[in-house]
């Protein structure tokens, strides 16, 4: 969360937020998902998208190269398979130390709907199962309402992402608050601000555009 924060700190500096993005998802892979919503911010916006997806892309190559090179898979599995369980695959096995036996998980107090929403379409990958793929679907809406929205409004279409998320693991209760709250703080605080200091001078918040105006100054430089 430390990077993931990080990133959105240095909004205004794309190729900074895309690499340090790539590096809090190189941490805990979640925040990737975050990529296509602020990916698109910036694009509507009209300038920085580039460099973000560059940031984003050449951290995320060394952060990818570091694991081929330092991996030690077994003779039957390769690096990328070794790097897929232990990253999204870990948590949904049936072990007694994995999150899809815990007795605090969503999916285990509704096993009618686990059978539908969390059982592989194709495969053993969780990747192609239902749940995943309605939570993709939901990233994609996210990006499609980051148009025109402001920094406020982008921290809060993030922290409905990092939400969305625990449906699809298994460890869906909140466990992991923490992956959203900051977010939706934030969206929550530069929101009230900016709308208490509304005709006035704001201090130290730069009331964003509005959807389809003219963009500000600051954001995308650098």
């Amino acid at each position: 969360m430390t990077f993931t924060l990080l990133a959105f700190l240095w909004l205004e500096r794309p190729l900074l937020a895309g690499a340090t993005l790539a590096v809090a998802a190189g941490v805990l892979f979640y925040p990737a998902f975050f990529f296509p919503i602020w990916f698109a911010w910036y694009w509507f916006r009209g300038r920085g998208a580039v460099r973000f997806a560059s940031g984003f892309a050449i951290a995320a190559s060394v952060i990818a190269l570091g694991v081929v090179v330092f991996s030690q898979p077994g003779a039957d599995e390769g690096a990328l398979r070794l790097f897929l369980e232990s990253t999204l695959e870990h948590q949904e096995g049936a072990g007694e130390l994995e999150y899809g036996t815990s007795p605090f998980s969503f999916w285990t107090h509704h096993p009618r709907a686990a059978a539908v929403f969390q059982v592989p379409l194709v495969g053993d990958t969780s990747l192609l199962k239902l749940s995943f793929l309605m939570f993709a679907g939901f990233c994609d809406l996210l990006a499609f309402l980051a148009r025109g929205r402001s920094v406020a409004q982008l921290a809060a279409l993030t922290g409905a992402a990092a939400a969305a998320l625990q449906l699809w693991k298994t460890h869906a209760t909140g466990t992991y608050v923490e992956w959203y709250l900051p977010f939706l703080m934030i969206g929550l605080f530069i929101q009230a601000q900016s709308t208490d200091t509304k005709g006035g001078s704001s201090p130290g918040i730069e009331e964003d555009a509005d959807p389809g105006g003219p963009e500000p100054s600051t954001v995308g430089a650098g």
